[in-house]
């Protein structure tokens, strides 16, 4: 008896936890556009917020053609390098802003000082979410992103400013 306890402890764990978060790994699964388990790691792409993104600048778009468009830099960096150079320039905004109203920005994490500072009125809540959805973004976004994919990012930001 104790030998097949012995056997079957980890499967019957593991389906307790699944049944016990299954709403959470539901979630997940639904969100996840592909999979790509290789020697380097795990790689996930969620094409949830691509499409969050594409929704918060259609709501933006009127801001955005009353602004001057800047053309994407047609130098050799990178897509990644791309959203990596918005999430830190993003960063840099959101800590001016937070200067600005002599809060220190070190004391929160990127998304709740936006949330933050859009409780304090310096944000509309669409703008919020544009933020955060940057930062997932980056913050997901792997080496092997497209041109396409870093340019929403890029143009995302573009429509916080």
């Amino acid at each position: 008896m104790v030998e097949l306890l012995k056997v079957i402890i980890w499967p019957l764990t593991l389906l307790i936890i699944v049944f016990k978060f299954k709403t959470f790994f539901g979630s997940a699964l639904n969100r996840m556009q592909s999979l790509d388990a290789s020697a380097t790691g795990i790689s996930m792409t969620f094409q949830e917020k691509i499409e969050e993104a594409k929704t918060l600048l259609n709501k933006s778009k009127g801001a955005l053609q009353n602004r001057a468009k800047m053309s994407v830099s047609e130098s050799n960096d990178s897509a990644y390098k791309m959203v990596l150079d918005v999430k830190a320039s993003l960063l840099d905004f959101l800590s001016e802003k937070a200067r600005s109203k002599g809060i220190k920005p070190e004391k929160y994490n990127p998304k709740s000082l936006s949330t933050h500072l859009a409780e304090i009125g310096l944000f509309t809540l669409q703008q919020q979410k544009a933020i955060n959805t940057v930062f997932d973004l980056a913050n997901s976004a792997s080496p092997s992103i497209t041109e396409d994919q870093a340019q929403i990012v890029e143009d995302l930001y573009d429509s916080i400013k």
